[in-house]
């Protein structure tokens, strides 16, 4: 373990360089960090005792968040708040370790990191919007709690229930096999 000297975040690019060309450089912070409750707990108590008041503010009794009470708390970041101070107070430490990370910054990755086939990729589709999905004309959305699959020629009958409704699409089984296929980690 190697004690923080300072903790700089986000640091201007001539900053930076310097930072990285130092003797040893500088480490990179990759947003992980780990802690025991009770430190930091403490941390905050100490450097940011307003984040700590208006969390704890803003938590009612049944577990549930108040919304208005929270959106009055200071916006920062616990690298601000927290561990440039606490960096400053000799309380922070880098600690060495390989644990097989990956930034899963895409949907795309997740799946990779799932192990699904290289061909396969993926996005978010939010309620309501149609998204394609690939050469072969499968349109997946949701409506009204409804969802809506259109696949195949446009000369065949949709098919619809208060679940779902299937345009000129091939059977539901087909359908189903069809985007399991897709995504499919196996």
């Amino acid at each position: 373990a190697h004690r923080v000297e300072r903790f700089v975040e986000k640091p201007e690019r001539a900053l930076a360089e310097t930072l990285l060309a130092g003797r040893p450089p500088a480490s990179w912070n990759a947003g992980i960090f780990c802690w025991q409750r009770g430190a930091i707990r403490e941390a905050f108590e100490r450097h940011a005792p307003d984040l700590l008041a208006g969390v704890h503010g803003a938590l009612r009794a049944d577990w549930q968040i108040d919304a208005e009470r929270y959106a009055a708390i200071r916006s920062t970041s616990i690298d601000y708040a927290v561990m440039e101070p606490a960096a400053a107070a000799g309380q922070v430490a880098v600690i060495p370790m390989s644990v097989g990370w990956s930034d899963l910054g895409s949907w795309t990755a997740l799946l990779e990191a799932l192990g699904a086939r290289p061909e396969v990729t993926g996005r978010v589709v939010p309620a309501g919007e149609a998204v394609q999905l690939g050469p072969d004309d499968l349109l997946v959305s949701r409506e009204d709690g409804r969802l809506y699959l259109t696949d195949g020629p446009a000369d065949r009958p949709p098919a619809s229930d208060p679940r779902a409704h299937l345009s000129q699409a091939s059977p539901a089984r087909d359908l189903v096999e069809a985007l399991i296929g897709r995504v499919s980690c196996s």
